[in-house]
């Protein structure tokens, strides 16, 4: 499931809040009963309107609401709810929609602002990390060693790949082709058979460590949760990926990131979102993170594609392979959320607004 929230600002005190919900895997896809009770509640909850959400954007009191829901063959796979507020009117509106999670949020507006240009500003504060209970924070806890060992083997495995291609850079090309294989396009996979029999175990050694890895982002036969799910209830105070997009002037931004859709975004606190942070940091180009990204990864969105001759090319980066340990501080550093969230934007000021109506 993904959940995204966005924050669309306009240049004249409004605000459109929207909330999209899909379910990615469809019903025939899921033969775990606990992911499917959990998918088939959620889809009653939203359809009923019993979830969380609809309580929220029934505190803003907003000017106009719409909830849209989109199904395949009959069985939703999608649903939206949406909102517009006046923030200049009622600037309380976006601390009511976050009151019952763990996030503050304010905004503040200065029509006529310095030198007679009007500003406008969006904060949002996290208060705690994290809304898992005790039985996820123990999961979770038991997986992330071993985790990070399978992280750290694959990252000696594929040094000791990338330290072949070094003295064989000709070679480099079929390797990829192997490891990349099921998310490149067609005509650049399927090269196995041109693995020469000395480099068969070292790929082979690199896919196994790869397929360990990504198991963080399955969700087991007995769980109704990924284990990638499960971190970013605990580490991650917003009840959604959120993305800001504001109509006017960006002036000053902090904590955000840009969004590769456009536009700015909250950074997802998860496992493997810290993981993605340290691309190249010991591995460069990284296989497993090119194929996660192209196949969804966490988001379920499939990224660009690929071109296998643009990553052949690069610079190929292989340092020390860190033990699991270092692997594990690395990432816990990257799982706090930043202290604030804030956004300043141009707005229309109130003596042209006027002006324009007349």
């Amino acid at each position: 499931m993904r959940e995204e929230l966005e924050l669309r600002l306009s240049g004249d005190g409004t605000a459109e809040v929207a909330l999209t919900t899909t379910i990615l895997v469809p019903d025939e896809e899921v033969d775990n009963l606990s992911l499917r009770r959990r998918l088939d509640e959620e889809r009653r909850r939203l359809l009923l309107g019993e979830d969380d959400w609809v309580r929220r954007f029934e505190r803003l009191d907003a000017r106009s609401q719409e909830t849209t829901f989109e199904r395949d063959h009959g069985v939703l796979a999608s649903a939206r709810q949406s909102a517009v507020v006046d923030l200049d009117e009622d600037p309380e509106a976006l601390g009511r929609f976050f009151s019952d999670t763990l996030v503050n949020a304010f905004y503040s507006a200065d029509p006529e602002g310095a030198g007679g240009a009007g500003t406008a500003e969006v904060s949002l504060y996290p208060l705690s990390p994290g809304r898992a209970g005790r039985r996820d924070r123990q999961r979770l806890e038991r997986a992330v060693g071993p985790w990070t060992e399978a992280l750290a083997r694959y990252l000696r495995a594929a040094g000791r790949l990338y330290g072949y291609l070094d003295e064989h850079p000709d070679r480099a090309e079929v390797a990829f082709s192997v490891l990349l294989e099921d998310v490149l396009p067609e005509e650049d996979g399927g090269r196995r058979e041109l693995l020469y029999p000395d480099e068969e175990p070292l790929v082979e050694a690199v896919e196994e460590a790869m397929a360990e890895a990504w198991e963080v982002l399955l969700v087991s036969s007995q769980e109704a949760y990924s284990i990638n799910e499960v971190s970013r209830l605990v580490y991650d105070p917003f009840p959604a990926r959120v993305r800001v997009d504001v109509a006017g002037a960006v002036v000053e931004a902090e904590g955000f990131e840009e969004d590769p859709e456009g536009g700015l975004r909250v950074p997802p606190v998860s496992l493997w979102d810290a993981l993605a942070a340290l691309q190249g940091r010991w591995l460069e180009p990284d296989p497993l993170l090119l194929y996660v990204a192209r196949s969804g990864g966490p988001t379920g969105v499939p990224g660009p594609e690929l071109d296998l001759a643009a990553i052949v090319a690069r610079d190929r980066v292989h340092a020390p392979p860190p033990s699991a340990e270092e692997v594990r501080r690395e990432l816990e550093s990257r799982l706090a959320p930043a202290p604030v969230y804030r956004v300043v934007y141009r707005v229309e000021r109130e003596a042209e607004a006027r002006s324009e109506r007349r």
